[in-house]
């Protein structure tokens, strides 16, 4: 009897320890983060230096700190390359920056990124090329009506 009642102590013991182990591993665990997600839509308004960029924010994931797009003459450019900073946002849907201090007749690269905590998240790889620099004319007129004053 002393026997049974041990084995039945043991067990209920047993089986409190593997709920609290459980429980300990349950709480303890890493949440898994809901990854935000962006898309490059176009670029727009290219000339010579500058050009527009519009991006599209799909999921914001649990909290965007900062947005915009990324550039750079090599393909799959990153934040660490040129870019745009436009702050965190709380709201899905379009957003615009304008790329400055490009170099004339040029092929970029470009993607739209998102920034959550330490995680950054890039749209896919696009590319468009700036204009070449417009020369400017000179135009002439044969002179007439010459006179000692005026021509």
């Amino acid at each position: 009897m002393i026997h049974k009642n041990l084995y039945k102590l043991f067990l209920k013991t047993v089986s409190l320890a593997f709920v609290l182990i459980i429980i300990t591993f349950l709480i303890t665990c890493k949440k898994i983060e809901r990854e935000a997600k962006v898309i490059t839509e176009v670029v727009s308004e290219i000339t010579a230096t500058s050009a527009k960029a519009t991006g599209n924010i799909i999921d914001l994931g649990f909290g965007i700190i900062d947005h915009g797009h990324c550039w750079s003459l090599s393909t799959n450019p990153t934040i660490t390359d040129s870019k745009t900073s436009l702050g965190a946002i709380a709201i899905t849907g379009i957003f615009t920056s304008d790329l400055q201090n490009l170099e004339p007749r040029k092929a970029y690269h470009i993607r739209a990124y998102v920034k959550s905590g330490s995680n950054t998240v890039y749209s896919t790889d696009g590319s468009f090329t700036t204009s070449a620099i417009a020369v400017p004319t000179l135009t002439t007129t044969d002179v007439t009506s010459i006179t000692s004053t005026t021509a």
